[in-house]
């Protein structure tokens, strides 16, 4: 499972109370190179995605006897739900399996990666309106929700 349900395998650590009435990512793979069964394909078990948990170490065994695969070819995108469980798979060909993947989330989950800490330095200040809404540097998560709770408490006071 992807961000932000990764971490359904500890449910402690996950919120108590998910509105799970609505996918909260999109995943993306745009396919620069084959993606075939010998180039490692992404494995994926349909239906899954209606469970909302992490799978159990059963299910985690049989996955890979049962799971079917993302056959692509470049050019070719594949959209699905982060909560399917799903895995890349051992590159078995003489080349390598490229794509670009993309991460849609609602603008308050705080993204799994920090986009701008891997910038080169000077990057972020040249970058156009464009890139910088890609990056999330105009929504800046959670300093806003941070001021907004003490802007409330002061003016409770």
């Amino acid at each position: 499972m992807d961000y932000p349900y990764w971490d359904f395998h500890a449910p402690e650590t996950h919120p108590m109370g998910l509105n799970a009435s609505f996918p909260m990512n999109a995943q993306v793979t745009i396919v620069l190179d084959p993606f075939t069964e010998r180039s490692g394909a992404t494995a994926y078990m349909p239906g899954t995605q209606k469970h909302l948990r992490y799978p159990d170490k059963g299910e985690q065994q049989s996955f890979y006897e049962t799971c079917v695969r993302m056959i692509a070819d470049p050019g070719d995108t594949v959209l699905f739900f982060g909560a399917a469980w799903h895995c890349a798979m051992p590159n078995a060909s003489d080349r390598d399996r490229n794509a670009v993947l993309i991460n849609y989330l609602p603008k308050w989950v705080k993204p799994l990666e920090d986009m701008p800490g891997a910038m080169p330095e000077g990057f972020i200040d040249a970058a156009s309106p464009e890139i910088r809404q890609l990056l999330g540097l105009n929504y800046p998560y959670p300093e806003v929700l941070d001021k907004a709770a003490a802007t409330n408490a002061a003016g409770r006071t």
